[in-house]
């Protein structure tokens, strides 16, 4: 697993996450299979609020596979 980004709030995850990006842009550009896991501290995040996490993360342009 390699972990791309983290932070107290989305605003900084996201600006991480964008820096991040930049420096792997290859794996932003081939059609490599990607899954990204949504964690949490203390509380587990229904299904809907773990594919809602999922879909703020379409500034990366990445596929990812959505639950049915």
């Amino acid at each position: 697993m390699d972990v791309w980004a983290e932070g107290p709030d989305w605003r900084a995850l996201e600006a991480r996450l964008r820096a991040a990006a930049a420096a792997r842009s290859a794996w932003l550009r081939d059609a490599r299979p990607m899954r990204v896991l949504v964690d949490s501290w203390l509380r587990k995040l229904p299904l809907a609020e773990q594919v809602a996490c999922i879909e703020r993360l379409d500034f990366l342009g990445f596929q990812v596979p959505r639950p049915a």
